[in-house]
């Protein structure tokens, strides 16, 4: 599916503001060299991580296992992580 250039638009300022505000309070936490390009591959890799667990999760799952055999996620924030991909997240807080 294309994205209509005002969609891309809107990403594109929605991730500036976000990488802004991350950086802002990376360097309030003592992390003064932060920049954008290795933020960028941090969050990309923490992705692809998650992906992988998650994939080896439904493959186990499709696999005919039993319920006692489910593949168990390694990473230590993946619940974290399902939280923030399930939608449910809440504006506010």
């Amino acid at each position: 599916m294309a994205l209509s250039s005002t969609t891309k638009w809107t990403l594109q300022s929605l991730f500036s503001i976000f990488f802004k505000d991350l950086k802002t309070k990376l360097e309030e936490n003592n992390f003064p060299n932060a920049s954008k390009e290795p933020l960028k591959k941090k969050i990309k890799s923490l992705r692809q991580t998650f992906k992988q667990e998650d994939q080896k999760i439904e493959d186990s799952m499709k696999s005919g296992v039993s319920g006692d055999i489910i593949y168990e996620p390694k990473l230590a924030s993946f619940s974290a992580a399902e939280y923030l991909c399930s939608g449910n997240i809440n504006a506010d807080s």
